[in-house]
């Protein structure tokens, strides 16, 4: 696919997300609460301005069993995939700010 009138730094180029990612996935949709002695879930409102917002949190259960499934590595890249306009693609990396932490399926 030819994407035109695009401009790019000297030395990139287009590609696509999945050649370039070793796994793309949506986050989980397991129900989260206000209890802060579980796993912090970031979900869309966390991302705001390139960065990660770690206020307003919501957790997962201690014992959730599918954290490993989810836990997110720094250098993750998480971005909305579902929203208004303005907000779909909103975009931050993870970058180890929370320990163990996982993402929300929107």
């Amino acid at each position: 696919m030819e994407i035109e009138n695009r401009i790019t730094p000297d030395g990139w180029e287009w590609v696509s997300v999945g050649s370039i990612a070793s796994l793309v996935q949506y986050g989980t949709s397991q129900k989260a609460s206000a209890d802060m002695e579980g796993v912090p879930i970031l979900r869309m409102g966390n991302i705001q301005g390139w960065n990660l917002n770690i206020s307003n949190l919501k957790y997962l259960p201690k014992d959730w069993d599918e954290l490993s499934k989810y836990e997110l590595k720094a250098g993750d890249i998480l971005f909305n995939r579902t929203n208004s306009v303005e907000l779909v693609g909103k975009t931050a990396v993870f970058r180890g700010e929370l320990a163990p932490c996982t993402f929300a399926s929107f």
